[in-house]
């Protein structure tokens, strides 16, 4: 499974000199409201479209121009980034660069094997080099040079399996029930930034998927019988879920379908599409407490690489506590509006707590504003 395991990015919204040295296969991020967790969510998503390449479109549809992707914290006028991947068949790759905000497009990029200390490809100035030879580069692309690079099956596999993993980074941290309920007849290869496109997404699915999409969501809604595509007018399409009580048949539309159905159904088939990292805001709304078990034990065993953020205590219980001591991140803001993750079970306190309560107890316990005083004072003495 490919999993990203280091990330570090540079003046993205709030987000200066941000890193977090280990990401596991499961992540869950709390803290404070504005402590930056749906920013640490957008910074994926960032990441994710720079390879994709249509930056302008993808900031028209969030309602951002380029000048909020920077932050309003410092002088630098400039995005960095670095990301650790280990790539499923050749393991740890590093890509990097710097994003001109201005410009749209990435300079001095790079992708490297740390361990073989060599450079795959890099990108210097107007130039850039691979395979041992150095060409012109076009400035005709937005984002990252991975978005217009031709490459070779057979030649640049690394570069393909690394491209087409980055391609799957899409937060859904914009997952709306109201678009949920919504019509749409554009076709994409996932559900849309907030959901719009979800019943074209499902009617794209071949048999074999929605057949094991339909046992899934049965194993929350046991009435689910399936659901129906309807076309309308124009090639829109809307859903149509199908329940049966008493042996008796129930048809309800989308604009009838409660909250957390629509937001289950969307995370979960989501986790079914290409999208090797799963994004989710805010995991537990709309989700009733029983269910909300029976989603995190899913996503903690669903061969994908899960980052979620909670306010629960309810949804961290739900994580074993050996997973929870690695998994579980606490985002907070220093005294300049910075954000900055640590590990929340590495603070004293909470670890010493964790051996005898779960981690949502502790959760609960213990004040973050209390945590997040002793990290700032321990920063602080450790830069002196």
């Amino acid at each position: 499974m490919t999993t990203i395991k280091r990330i570090h990015i540079d003046n993205f919204k709030a987000m200066v000199d941000f890193r977090i040295a280990e990401l596991p296969s499961l992540v869950c991020l709390i803290g404070l409201n504005g402590a930056g967790k749906t920013t640490f969510l957008q910074a994926f998503d960032f990441l994710g479209q720079l390879v994709h390449g249509s930056m302008k479109d993808w900031l028209a549809n969030r309602g951002w121009e380029s000048s909020d992707l920077r932050s309003k914290l410092g002088n630098k006028l400039n995005i960095a980034y670095e990301v650790d991947v280990d790539l499923d068949g050749y393991g740890l790759v590093t890509w990097k660069g710097t994003y001109q905000v201005a410009k749209g497009w990435s300079t001095e990029e790079s992708v490297a094997i740390p361990s073989e200390k060599r450079i795959v490809v890099k990108t210097a100035g107007s130039k850039y080099t691979l395979d041992g030879e150095t060409k012109e580069i076009a400035f005709d692309y937005e984002g990252s040079f991975l978005s217009r690079i031709k490459l070779v099956q057979g030649k640049h596999d690394l570069l393909i399996s690394l491209r087409n993993f980055l391609l799957s980074l899409k937060s859904m941290e914009l997952l709306s029930p109201h678009l949920l309920r919504g019509t749409s007849r554009r076709k994409t290869g996932d559900i849309g930034l907030g959901g719009e496109h979800l019943p074209v997404f499902l009617a794209s699915l071949d048999a074999e998927k929605k057949s094991s999409l339909v046992d899934l969501m049965r194993g929350f809604y046991p009435h689910l019988k399936d659901w129906d595509i309807r076309s309308q007018k124009y090639g829109w399409k809307s859903l149509m879920v199908n329940e049966l009580w008493n042996d008796a048949r129930l048809a309800t539309g989308s604009r009838h379908v409660n909250d957390g159905f629509l937001r289950l159904i969307a995370i979960l088939a989501q986790s079914m599409g290409s999208h090797q990292v799963i994004l989710c805001d805010e995991i537990e709304n709309g989700i009733t407490p029983e269910l909300i078990e029976k989603l995190v034990d899913y996503l903690a065993d669903c061969g994908k690489q899960v980052i979620i953020t909670t306010h629960s205590p309810m949804v961290l219980n739900y994580i074993p506590d050996d997973l929870a001591r690695r998994s579980v991140y606490l985002l907070y803001r220093t005294r300049e509006g910075i954000v900055k993750a640590m590990r929340y079970f590495d603070d004293p306190e909470t670890s010493r707590k964790l051996d005898m309560l779960g981690p949502g107890e502790v959760f609960v316990d213990t004040p973050i504003d209390g945590i997040i005083t002793r990290r700032i004072q321990s920063d602080s003495e450790h830069n002196a």
